[in-house]
């Protein structure tokens, strides 16, 4: 017996000396492979929890308020992350551009509405003769968008029909029609064709990227609350069904508090945050799951010179050409790029600087102002304004895990503007 349970005792040893053994070459590994990614700056980090956890929290939001969680794609555009936001409950996606719609008919994502009109016969039509593409629906603001779309839809070989929205202008003054002037008379043409199906009413308060606090987004996603409830009880008033009120910005989802016949939202920044929403104090450091990662390649007597510039930070503000900072990023210094496994701290927003100017290859920081010293080979961390218009310029982003192999995710959807 002695014998055996010293027998046991050694191969214990053994399977305990063989787990550290592989844990080091593991970690070792992820070191190599991490260090790769730091010779090829400037690259986007998306941090893997963070961007579940928010995929998460957004789910249990929708979840909580009884509505559907239509995500935005035009954050993302990477197939690898609709299909997370599936697996998580989304229902259905939204996308701005029949190409950046085209990128997503092919994956698990097929029920895509399009939020911007589309006026074109020739785009709709390469576009609806694919089969992938039946299930789209899509948005008018006009009775000549109506009519194109009509007039597309007859000129094609096969019996199709759309699923169409009207999109409602709520504060943004971009698109969509009046609740009180033009409204009604557009449903009513919808009706008229057969070919489309009128399948409810769309907004998105984009304007509340100007807003400065967390209660001035809350006002206007309020009253945009207000105003589509008061834009379907217009039609109903007319025998006019409105299956659908979908809204939808992230800040306003952030910040409603009246969520009283809304059905759907569309929020699209949430995946990853920017320091937009962070500024306005509508999430936590924590939850910022993009950042950039740069190089100091010179300094002088006044500025340290990284290798990201307008071709990767953007030259955006923020969102709608809202101006409420200043400077291209929150930016700090940091040890090494296996620091983007790991979330954000507020300790490092607090003694962070901003990135002063853009040039299209190189980004300034102002030392005095940074009240940092900088070497040549620094690397630098940065939470870019907007991280949409980031994303946009690159072809791939790295999905970053503590102690797990980091992945180059590509972004399929990178310049589908069309």
């Amino acid at each position: 017996v002695r014998v055996a349970q010293r027998i046991r005792l050694e191969i214990l040893k053994m399977i305990a000396s063989t787990k550290i053994v592989l844990l080091r070459l593991l970690k070792t590994a992820v070191s190599t492979r991490c260090a790769s990614f730091a010779a090829s700056t400037p690259f986007i980090a998306v941090n893997s929890t963070v961007l579940e956890s928010n995929l998460q929290k957004m789910q249990d939001l929708a979840n909580r308020n009884s509505v559907s969680l239509r995500p935005h794609v035009k954050t993302h555009k990477s197939t690898y992350i609709s299909n997370l936001q599936t697996r998580y409950g989304a229902e259905g996606f939204c996308a701005a551009k029949l190409s950046e719609a085209s990128v997503f008919t092919d994956s698990e994502t097929a029920d895509i509405l399009i939020t911007s009109p589309i006026v074109s016969k020739g785009k709709l039509e390469t576009f609806l003769s694919s089969p992938c593409n039946s299930q789209v629906s899509l948005t008018v603001d006009s009775e000549a968008a109506v009519d194109v779309l009509n007039k597309t839809l007859l000129g094609l070989p096969t019996l199709l029909t759309a699923k169409v929205y009207i999109k409602v202008d709520t504060g943004l003054h971009r698109c969509g029609v009046s609740a009180d002037f033009n409204l009604l008379s557009l449903a009513r043409h919808v009706l008229k064709h057969e070919r489309l199906i009128f399948s409810g009413l769309i907004s998105h308060a984009g304007h509340a990227y100007l807003a400065t606090t967390k209660e001035e987004c809350e006002a206007i996603a309020n009253k945009e609350t207000l105003l589509m409830n008061k834009a379907r009880k217009r039609l109903e008033h007319d025998g006019i069904p409105v299956k659908t009120v979908s809204v939808g910005s992230t800040l306003t989802e952030l910040a409603r508090t009246d969520w009283t016949g809304i059905d759907e939202i569309r929020p699209g920044n949430y995946v990853f945050y920017d320091a937009t929403a962070l500024r306005k104090g509508l999430i936590e450091s924590e939850e910022v799951a993009l950042t950039v990662v740069a190089t100091v390649i010179s300094v002088n007597e006044r500025f340290a010179i990284i290798d990201a510039g307008s071709k990767v930070l953007s030259s955006d503000f923020g969102a709608h050409g809202a101006a409420s900072c200043s400077g291209y990023g929150i930016a700090w210094k940091m040890q090494s790029v296996e620091c983007t496994s790991y979330p954000v701290l507020k300790k490092q927003i607090d003694r962070s600087f901003t990135i002063t100017k853009l040039s299209e290859e190189h980004g300034w920081i102002d030392i005095e102002l940074a009240n940092e010293k900088f070497s040549v080979g620094d690397l630098i961390r940065i939470i870019p304004n907007h991280s949409c218009p980031v994303v946009n310029l690159a072809n791939e982003f790295v999905l970053t895990k503590v102690d797990k192999e980091w992945l180059s995710i590509p972004i399929e959807g990178r310049g589908c503007v069309n």
